[in-house]
């Protein structure tokens, strides 16, 4: 729900550049961006900045997220299935997006690209951890609990550092 990423990318191109952002109800702009290979940054549960209503706070709303709009199911399919992603502020226990990662992994005998997931350190066992990577090719980084926003812009920054050389 927060402007983390928009803030990290501002930083590293001095806000010379502007990164697009979309949440689920902007799936087609996203695409756009995509095909164009435009980077963008997609909220998958809202943006409480500028559509607070619209925001998919509880396992309902993300279930009438996941079933109802195809658009949205059928970019996560796309990004899961031919790019490595970074997942920002996730726990990955909502049910329905373990059943669309399982049916992704398995369609594709475990050939996706590896993604990673930046998690609070006491947000999986190392049980959950190693399930993550076995059935969804999602490798874990775990994050200071106690500074979370500290981490994930350390994490960031080093990552932009690796990127660039």
């Amino acid at each position: 729900y927060d402007q983390l990423l928009e803030r990290a990318y501002a930083e590293k191109f001095s806000g010379k550049k502007s990164l697009s952002t979309f949440t689920f109800r902007q799936v087609g702009q996203a695409a756009s961006c995509l095909f164009r290979n435009k980077p963008f940054v997609l909220h998958v549960h809202g943006d409480a900045t500028t559509e607070p209503d619209r925001v998919v706070l509880t396992e309902k709303d993300y279930r009438l997220l996941i079933h109802n709009e195809a658009g949205f199911q059928s970019l996560l399919q796309t990004l899961l299935t031919t790019f490595t992603l970074v997942l920002v502020g996730t726990s990955l226990n909502d049910m329905d997006i373990r059943l669309l990662l399982g049916f992704i992994h398995s369609s594709f005998h475990g050939k996706t690209p590896t993604h990673y997931a930046l998690m609070s350190d006491k947000g999986a066992t190392n049980a959950e951890v190693r399930l993550f990577f076995r059935d969804f090719n999602i490798e874990v980084i775990p994050i200071n609990h106690n500074d979370l926003t500290g981490d994930t812009m350390q994490f960031l920054n080093e990552l932009k550092a690796a990127v660039a050389t």
